[in-house]
């Protein structure tokens, strides 16, 4: 235990990730090390067993969402949905407004983006904006908002224009195929939710080392000549392009955050 409890404690309760909460016998004054905000109350929390750090009702029931999401049973898809989810409760339209607004003057790159893909940056940025510099707490719901962004642009710029470049190629054997049936059946079907980031890595890795697939399958066939239209894409099909930044983003921050390691601001920055 770092520092000293600022009064007589009555009663402590069970941890919940980092944080516990003790109850005092009398309200006691203090400054949320992660909001900044002054309070005081009978009920403190602290985080890491540090009594310099201590938090408000707000700021540990934030935090709870986090750390309930990532300790929970649901699969990690499940668990990126509740948290980008969560991000986005955190930042009111106004601040959106003005968030968006921020990026266009200081990138004049973001006006290629989709408006959902501007959405989750918008929201990580605004939140990252409002922390201390100090704060040490777990930003994986901020790191997610930049995962499902650089998923969503994966999904307007590539999957979705080549599922529209599918519709009158027979694709059908390829259900059949293990390493193909998943985005096959997005590109086939109606009304099927997009593909995370593992299933198109995924495809795009079955893509780059089956040479006998180049030869036997028509939604690789087809992917291949779906690339001839664009005269940037060689980064598409070289190993240390595309697939290497989603297995570098998959596995450095977007697995991580949905699991129980915390993440911090230099993963952010």
């Amino acid at each position: 235990m770092i520092g000293k409890a600022p009064g007589n404690i009555i009663k402590e309760y069970p941890e919940k990730g980092p944080m516990k909460q003790y109850r005092f016998d009398k309200a006691v004054a203090f400054a949320c090390f992660r909001c900044g905000n002054e309070k005081k109350s009978k009920l403190i929390t602290i985080y890491q067993s540090n009594w310099n750090k201590r938090l408000c009702n707000g700021c540990y029931g934030r935090l709870l969402s986090i750390y309930e999401i990532k300790a929970g049973t649901k699969s990690e898809d499940e668990k990126v949905d509740e948290l980008i989810e969560l991000l986005l409760k955190l930042v009111s339209d106004d601040e959106l407004r003005i968030a968006i607004e921020k990026l266009k003057i200081k990138e004049n790159r973001i006006q290629y983006l989709d408006s959902k893909t501007l959405r989750f940056v918008a929201s990580a940025e605004y939140i990252s904006s409002k922390t201390e510099e100090d704060y040490s707490l777990d930003w994986s719901h901020v790191i997610i908002g930049l995962c499902k962004a650089f998923e969503n642009e994966l999904v307007e710029k590539i999957i979705r224009p080549f599922k529209s470049h599918c519709k009158s190629i027979d694709i059908s054997n390829d259900l059949k195929d293990n390493d193909l049936s998943r985005i096959t059946k997005y590109i086939s079907k109606e009304n099927t939710k997009e593909p995370e980031l593992g299933t198109f890595a995924h495809f795009l890795q079955t893509v780059l080392n089956s040479k006998s697939r180049r030869h036997t399958s028509n939604i690789i066939k087809t992917f291949y000549d779906f690339l001839t239209d664009f005269p940037y894409s060689n980064w598409i099909l070289d190993k240390s392009g595309l697939l290497n930044a989603i297995n570098s983003i998959s596995n450095n921050f977007r697995n991580k955050a949905a699991h129980i390691e915390e993440l911090g601001k230099e993963d952010f920055f």
